[in-house]
Order: structure tokens, then sequence, then C-alpha cells
């Protein structure tokens, strides 16, 4: 789903595969020169960026774009003259966070309370869009580009994504925030910015890396590491633990993150339209992220994309009611109409005339989750249209197990043990042995009462025939 457009996009800033210092040639022996030079030259050609303010100016360029994910979600709150004041956040341990505008949490360069000046929309947009491009938000994603081996950033669904998650929660779903070497490497890296601006380059960065490695890594780092997009999304649901609104909030990060949702696809929604979305699925968690039987978040329902655009066509509230409040378009417009303009050459893909095509894996976990909620019909349809797109023995093993444990439930135990034994042939498993073994006893127990059904009503026919018989028999005599 990758447009050629926005290939260019970051396009090349590939990471060091190996931390290189002191890539300036500073070697002490006049015979190493050359092999410096070649060194640094060699280095040069990893990074399409010679330094951060190259990398910044192309970010910049999309910041209203991005922003627009930040004011769909944060809402503002406004006084009885249209100003933004401050409203208190409950955090995860139930503190209140004074916040105001678009999420920020200072202002004036003070922390913000219920005390603090209200400002008009147009300067908390400002104010919002500089702590991406001024403070840290666009920063540390360009050193942890350059930390994290596996992380490209070459798509705008990339940016768009890993900017609003570090705008929103910094690099502490990377890493244990209070880990030391955490915390050391985000201050050296500060001090750098400090000191040298817009002028840090990659090999300074690298340096800080090289000092002070990721060792435990969350499941967020090793998704970012291995560079599937997919796993990204996936791993964003191991991190929702602040309350309901995060889990749409982590789910649309992901959606962006994989390009299924861009931010042309937000400007018709309500404000605050995610909360409502939220809401009109019953605040069900397993909707948006899958949750296996110990009720860990495991990874992003297929199905819930599905639902969000049918709802985006036509939002509603929980009960069913038009939602009648601004779209993202006309609260931008009231802004400063040229923030819609910039949004809509932004080069963003929008995704809403093209068919949703699953792949073989989420088919998959739509049908167990359709099995799940005891639509079993459903979780058939899901798994034999996997059966036909699957590539892996793999998947062909699960879409015929979803298939057999449905029939099961169904009561068509001939054709469940007939998917159960493919499923075996392809992905031999415990559960798929249990469920065979299973289905071939109540087989069996079918069978049984067929036959005796069968019995009895040849034996209820044959003394039907013979009575029949005698009563002609007297009937003529």
């Amino acid at each position: 789903m990758r447009d050629p457009r926005v290939k260019n996009f970051l396009l090349g800033t590939v990471l060091m595969g190996g931390l290189v210092l002191g890539t300036a040639g500073c070697s002490s022996c006049s015979r190493n020169k050359d092999k410096d030079k070649e060194k640094t030259e060699a280095s040069a050609k990893k990074y399409k960026h010679a330094n951060y303010g190259k990398f910044k100016k192309e970010m910049c360029q999309y910041t209203n774009a991005i922003m627009l994910e930040t004011a769909l979600v944060e809402g503002v709150e406004l006084d009885r003259n249209g100003l933004c004041k401050p409203y208190r956040k409950k955090t995860k341990k139930g503190i209140d966070k004074w916040t105001i505008g678009f999420g920020l949490t200072s202002l004036d360069g003070k922390p913000v309370t219920k005390n603090t000046r209200h400002i008009t929309i147009k300067e908390a947009w400002e104010k919002s869009a500089r702590f991406y491009e001024e403070d840290e938000t666009y920063f540390l994603m360009w050193c942890y580009e350059i930390g994290i081996d596996g992380l490209e950033i070459d798509t705008q669904a990339k940016a768009f994504g890993l900017a609003s998650i570090m705008y929103n929660a910094s690099t502490n779903l990377i890493e244990d925030k209070n880990s030391k070497v955490h915390q050391n490497r985000n201050a050296a890296l500060r001090d750098l910015y400090t000191k040298y601006g817009d002028d840090i380059t990659p090999e300074q960065v690298a340096a800080v890396f090289a000092q002070y490695p990721i060792t435990n890594g969350y499941s967020f780092y090793d998704a970012l590491n291995d560079g599937n997009t997919q796993d990204w999304a996936n791993a964003l649901g191991n991190f929702c633990a602040e309350g309901g609104g995060i889990y749409w909030r982590r789910w649309l990060e992901g959606q962006m993150v994989i390009g299924n949702i861009t931010p042309k696809d937000m400007l018709d929604l309500p404000m605050q339209g995610l909360a409502d979305f939220w809401k009109y699925i019953g605040s069900n968690k397993s909707a948006l992220f899958i949750l296996d039987k110990r009720g860990r978040i495991k990874r992003v329902n297929p199905a819930g994309l599905a639902k969000f655009r049918t709802w985006a066509q036509n939002p509603v509230d929980k009960n069913g009611i038009k939602i009648t409040r601004q779209t993202m378009r006309q609260f931008l417009n009231s802004i400063d109409p040229e923030l819609v303009a910039q949004i809509e050459n932004s080069n963003c893909v929008s995704h809403k005339n093209e068919t949703y095509v699953l792949s073989p894996d989420m088919l998959n976990d739509s049908s167990y989750i359709a099995y799940q909620d005891s639509n079993y019909e459903d979780a058939i349809k899901f798994a034999e249209k996997a059966i036909k797109i699957a590539k892996t023995d793999k998947q062909f093993g699960a879409a015929h197990y979803n298939a057999g444990i449905s029939y099961l439930e169904l009561g068509k135990y001939g054709k469940a043990v007939k998917s159960l034994e493919k499923s075996i042939d392809k992905n031999d498993t415990r559960a798929a042995q249990k469920k065979l073994a299973e289905a071939k006893e109540k087989r069996k127990e079918q069978r049984g009462k067929h036959a005796r059904n069968w019995a009895l009503a040849l034996g209820a026919g044959a003394v039907a025939f013979g009575a029949a018989r005698i009563y002609r028999k007297r009937t003529r005599g």
C-alpha cells in the first residue's frame, strides 16, 4: 500500500548497521589517514541527513497534518468566550494533571494550573505544533531512528504515526522510563541539542547510543527493531494501561503507522470523534485489540478497521443518533483556512475508496474472534476465505482449525472432523488433536443415535406394514 509519491519522504534514512565512531578521521597515525577517509565516506552514505536540521526541515512541512490527530484525540476545552481554558486530566495513577489546548501541560515555561491564562485556539495550535518542531518530538524521532537498527522512517505513514506516539508518550514505550540508562541517554541527547541545535550530526547521536545502548527494550522497541509496521501496531496494544480512551488512541496511532488511516481521512470526522467511536462499539477493548485467554492484549483486531470505516461514513453516538458537532475540517477552517489546504496537499494517501483486503493472518484472527463471540457461521466464512489465500502451512492449519471448531459447535461433526484432520495435516497442535478427538466422539455418538433412530423407524415401519396386512385380511374375510 506504499504510494510512490511518499517513497521520497525521508527515503534513504538508513540506520547504522554497527555504530561507527570517530568518523572525522582523527587517527594520529598518518598511515591510517586514507582508511579514515574511506571510513568517513562510507559512514556518510548511511545517512540521508547530514544533521538534525535537514531531517526537521522535511518533517516540518507535515506538522499540520500530524497535528490533526492530536486535535482529534485531545479535543479542546473552551470558556464562554471561545478561549482555551485549563482542564484537569486524570493520569493512570489517578492524579489530576492540568492541561490546556491540545494536550499541553506547560505554558510560558511553567506547568499548567487552574490559574493559567486562557489562550486562543490558534495559539494553542501553534504551541502544540512548536512542541513537535522545537521541543523534542521530531528530535527524538530522529535520534532513535539512528539508534535502533531496524527503524527507518521512510514513509509518511510511519512519520505520522510515530510522531503522534512520541508527542503523547515520548520514548517511554521503547524502554523503561525509570531505567538509568534510558534517562542518561535522553539527557545526553538533549544536552547535545542544547549545545548544537539543528547542527547535531548522526555520528554524535550514534556515540550516545554506543555509550548508553538499549539493552532491555519493551515490545514496542522489538517491533521498531523488526521494521514491520503491522508489528508496530500490534505492540501498541501492550501500552493501554491508562484507561479506555488510550485504547483507541493507540489503535489510531497503529492504523496511521500502517497507512490505513491518514490525516485526510480524519478531516471529516467530528471533533473528538474517536471518543464517540469508542462508545459506539461499546467501549469494547477486543474490538480494537484482540485479547488472549489470560486477558493480555495480543494484536490489532482487523475487524475494528472495517467497523471504523463504516462508522466514519455516518458518525453516530452510542445510541445511534447522528453527531452534529462540527467536523475537524470546519474546526480548522475557523482557525485558519490555510491549515486544511496544507493537509489536503500533504501527499497523504487516502484509502477511503480502496477495497480493504484482509491478509490470511487477519482473516484467521477475525474467524477466531467470531468463534469466541459464538458467531460460528461468520467464523466459518472468515476461515474459508483464509484457506483460499493462505500461503503457509501455519495459515492453512489455523484456518482449518477455526472452521473445525466452529462446525463442532454447530453440531456438524463430520465437517468438523474433516477440517480438523486437515488442520493437523498442515500444522499439528495439541489443541487441534484434542478438538479432533472430541469431534470424532461426537460424530460416533451422532451416528449411533442416527442408527438407533433408523432401526426404530424400520421397526415401526415393519410393525405398521404387518398391522396393515392383518387389517386387510380381516376386512376381506
